[in-house]
């Protein structure tokens, strides 16, 4: 696990350069704001992909997870505070690219909102709008009654919703949303679920799902004026086809590339193709 760059009360903050020459742009990428995830995005497949497209990548733990020991408020607020935060810290040259993944993209267009100076451009993969594009799309809406996974995802996902989930139960969430969200299942990295996980909570940041009821950015999208790059997976369950073209429909410079064999991650079911995509647009 790569060590933070800094610890500013309490915030860890990252940055990687690229091994091979100098960099040819600083890329922020924002975190995962809830606790599905298995290490510090610092640490994750897009970093990879961004150094190997000469990128300089920055990037911080959320207050509560991993290495940051700052107490959290939970709200996407913070979010948008610790990525101003970050950059001023690292004393990056704005306006940056700004990128993000599923609720982080969320998070990048909430930072570009409230500090639009700040921001070049955004890459957006698999991003959401708000909380009411994945009630009226998403999973487990779009799938069929009889389906087992469905139960399955709105029995555990109300015990997270009413904060009467332990960590065994969130382990078995994590690894059916894992699962599904792939075209190809055998990508997904499991949670082992170990002897004493029924009686242990579940990670302090597994409440942002209480935190998604309350945020709506669609009506205000329409004031982002920077290049948004959208990147979906025709075959994503979380945020499918129709949340990419309601969140282009609305942003002035938007652009949408769809991925036709893959899901809620393009790089993983599709990495070259989404390699070159974002070489392209980085």
């Amino acid at each position: 696990m790569t060590a933070p760059f800094m610890l500013h009360k309490g915030l860890a903050i990252y940055q990687r350069r690229p091994k091979n020459g100098p960099a040819k742009a600083s890329v922020l990428l924002l975190p995962y704001p809830h606790a599905h995830c298995h290490r510090p995005m610092i640490d994750e497949a897009l970093t990879d992909l961004l150094l190997a497209l000469q990128c300089r990548v920055i990037s911080f733990d959320p207050p509560a997870m991993f290495s940051s020991t700052r107490k959290t408020d939970m709200s996407l607020e913070e979010m948008v505070r610790c990525t101003l935060e970050s950059l001023s810290l690292l004393e990056i040259e704005r306006p940056v690219t700004v990128m993000g993944h599923s609720m982080a993209a969320l998070c990048a267009l909430a930072f570009c909102l409230r500090y639009p100076e700040q921001v070049k451009r955004l890459i957006l993969i698999g991003a959401p709008s708000g909380y009411r594009c994945i009630r009226r799309f998403g999973m487990p809406k779009n799938w069929h009654f009889w389906q087992l996974e469905k139960w399955q995802c709105m029995y555990w996902g109300a015990l997270a919703l009413f904060n009467k989930q332990n960590l065994a139960q969130y382990k078995k969430l994590g690894n059916l949303v894992e699962r599904v969200s792939l075209v190809n299942p055998s990508l997904a990295e499991p949670w082992l679920i170990e002897p004493g996980d029924q009686q242990r909570p579940p990670p302090k940041r597994s409440q942002w799902i209480q935190t998604v009821p309350t945020i709506e950015l669609l009506p205000q999208l329409h004031q982002i004026q920077q290049p948004v790059f959208l990147a979906y997976g025709q075959q994503d369950p979380q945020t499918p086809v129709p949340v990419g073209e309601e969140i282009q429909s609305v942003l002035p410079n938007a652009q949408l590339t769809l991925f036709p064999h893959s899901g809620h991650a393009p790089f993983a079911d599709e990495p070259e193709a989404f390699k070159q995509w974002l070489a392209e647009v980085i």
